[in-house]
């Protein structure tokens, strides 16, 4: 999984890596969602808590864990899809989907000094998506809808949010997906 590395172009929202987890690769899109191996690797690549501590320990956790973490996804797409169409509401079955990950795992509150802590009870193998799925949230209902994109590469499933000026951009990333769709219009005019 290494080899993804660069690949990842993490944004600093947990929310949007998670959703931006099917990686368009050279030889095809990789699912960091497929396998619990590389399900784990992008928790450590991305989360800001120690994973390996709170991920399962046995493989049916670690097969449950991934599978949710693949509905979790789809749920959170729709979601972002849903805002960024400006809909009235989320569908009934991403809403049930994102509320499942939100309730395994209680929010506990802590003042420390001047900083607000927030730590989640491991209470069930799914707990490592709450704080997944309320980073997405937060993602979503607080960024403007006309803001919120899905990537305009044929290939490429990432979303962003369209901080340009203008507000026109169309790729995830103009050194990938913006530099291929140059290219192969060039290509296509000069064959």
């Amino acid at each position: 999984m290494e080899y993804l590395r660069e690949e990842l172009d993490l944004t600093g929202s947990l929310g949007l890596d998670f959703v931006n987890t099917m990686i368009p690769y050279r030889t095809g899109p990789v699912d960091l969602l497929g396998h619990p191996d590389a399900l784990i690797w992008w928790l450590e690549q991305s989360a800001p808590w120690p994973v390996r501590a709170l991920a399962p320990s046995d493989l049916p956790g670690l097969r449950l864990l991934t599978l949710e973490a693949r509905r979790l996804r789809k749920a959170l797409v729709a979601t972002l899809e849903a805002v960024a169409a400006g809909a009235a509401s989320v569908p009934a079955s991403a809403a049930a989907t994102v509320n499942r990950a939100l309730g395994v795992a209680p929010a506990v509150h802590r003042l420390t000094g001047f900083e607000l802590d927030v730590y989640f009870a491991r209470t069930h193998p799914l707990a490592l998506l709450t704080p997944i799925a309320l980073s997405a949230l937060d993602l979503a209902l607080t960024t403007r809808p006309d803001r919120l994109r899905a990537c305009a590469a044929d290939d490429c499933q990432r979303w962003f949010v369209d901080t340009s000026k203008g507000g026109r951009r169309r790729w995830c990333s103009m050194e990938r997906c913006g530099n291929r769709a140059k290219a192969f219009r060039y290509r296509s005019r000069h064959t």
